[in-house]
């Protein structure tokens, strides 16, 4: 039942509702209220007149005709005055009326915009606050929920849309001051490893010239004459060495072609039909006979052994083999698997003493995916899984690590995602909603699902 915070036009939101953030007339205004009039036609015009207008803070159903949903919620905002006037008590009466319909009429995915920010100067950041904790309040207490209900607060720009100053000062300092510190550390490696270096070349020129330092250098690449000084004999002058021509093919080289004058005869070739050379016990079978006893020392006068004698156990893959029960079952793992993520979930779960749906509703997680994880201990999730059960749980920096490792992640210091995360679990800050925003408006991806 997640909360998803998205980047979007409302009238091109593919939605079972859309919310409309009307004036009390229903009639269309500007803003938001216009867009969805242009985008729905003329017959939501026609379709509104009959519902003789809507008091602020309540809400009501129409059709959405030409638009992605079909439906659309209507509802009224408070004007902002200077916040003593009940502003903030009729703006969270917009978004429970709006979901007590979305519930009655089993909605699973519904989208706000932010109502009252805009012409009606509710402020940005206030405005956002109290969609979040009216919307977050909604999914984690009421019930029944229709299943899989989702809710989009969908912002046009990020001009629309505004974080906590206080909180995004806080972050950027902290983003800061790490990515200061990685650099630093980076910087401090980078020169003791070129003072490494320097050190062991240093030591290898020892105090030899330059020149002669390059020349070692080309020897150790280019082989010469040389190079092989020590591979031939004494009396034998390196001039001598007939290296074959690295142009020609070897059987053509002058050591191969030997040194032989236009005079003299061509060497003889053997023809294929020429008997092979014998050697000394070539033919002892045929002075013998075949069925003469051999001399010890020969290969054939020892049996060969059978491949698997019947002493010999044979492979299980063997037609032979036989097969004897063993102390182990059929298809029992030779060693302990460590715990799985889905395992050590369900154990955090229950030392937290939380039900199944507090937990996952905290994580901002659909119901189905958390049914797969729990009945499949296997269950591989992705990192923003992961991350969201570990703010759900409230776990500290040590067991966050240990269940991102359960499903093969790391808590890394060179993300910012992970970066962002860390800091709210440094400073005991779980909500997940306010991470979202903080995530949404550095362009990470959000928690949950």
């Amino acid at each position: 039942m997640p909360l998803i915070i998205e980047r979007n036009d409302i009238t091109r939101i593919k939605a079972d509702a859309i919310v409309n953030a009307a004036n009390e007339s229903l009639l269309g205004g500007g803003g938001v209220d216009g867009a969805i009039h242009k985008a729905a036609g003329p017959k939501l015009l026609e379709e509104c007149r009959s519902l003789n207008g809507c008091p602020t803070g309540e809400a009501r159903l129409t059709h959405g005709y030409n638009l992605p949903s079909p439906w659309i919620i209507h509802t009224v905002g408070p004007v902002w005055q200077d916040g003593s006037h009940g502003e903030k008590e009729l703006l969270e009466s917009c978004y429970r009326n709006c979901l007590k319909i979305a519930a009655e009429k089993k909605f699973a995915r519904i989208a706000f915009p932010l109502i009252s920010s805009g012409s009606y100067g509710y402020p940005k950041e206030e405005a956002l606050q109290v969609a979040v904790d009216t919307c977050s309040d909604f999914l984690l207490h009421e019930d029944p929920l229709p299943d899989g209900m989702e809710i989009i607060l969908a912002v046009f720009d990020k001009t629309a849309y505004a974080v906590s100053q206080k909180l995004q000062k806080e972050v950027r300092e902290y983003i800061d001051q790490h990515y200061v510190d990685l650099t630093e550390e980076k910087d401090r490696r980078r020169r003791r490893n070129q003072g490494l270096f320097s050190s062991f070349f240093k030591k290898r020129k020892d105090s030899r010239p330059r020149e002669e330092w390059d020349r070692r250098n080309e020897a150790d690449i280019c082989f010469s004459k040389e190079d092989l000084k020590d591979f031939i004999s004494p009396d034998q002058n390196s001039s001598e060495l007939n290296l074959p021509d690295p142009d020609l093919p070897e059987f053509y080289s002058e050591a191969a072609l030997g040194s032989a004058s236009e005079d003299e005869e061509p060497p003889v070739i053997p023809s294929d039909d020429r008997e092979p050379p014998v050697g000394p016990f070539d033919n002892m079978e045929h002075a013998a006979g075949p069925s003469a006893p051999r001399p010890s020392w020969h290969r054939d006068s020892v049996p060969k052994p059978p491949i698997f004698p019947d002493a010999v156990q044979k492979p299980s893959w063997h037609p032979l083999a036989a097969r004897k029960p063993s102390g182990r079952p059929a298809g029992a793992p030779r060693f302990e698997l460590d715990e799985s993520f889905s395992e050590m979930l369900l154990r955090k779960i229950d030392e937290k003493g939380l039900t199944d749906a507090a937990c996952y509703k905290r994580a901002n997680i659909d119901r189905k995916l958390f049914s797969k994880i729990r009945s499949n201990p296997s269950y591989h999730p992705t990192k923003r899984t992961v991350m969201a059960f570990c703010i759900a749980l409230e776990l500290p920096l040590r067991e966050t690590r240990e269940m991102l490792s359960k499903a093969g992640y790391a808590l890394s210091e060179s993300f910012l995602f992970d970066v962002i995360i860390r800091y709210f679990i440094e400073q005991g800050n779980y909500n997940i909603f306010e991470i979202n925003e903080v995530l949404f408006d550095n362009d990470q991806e959000l928690l949950g699902v």
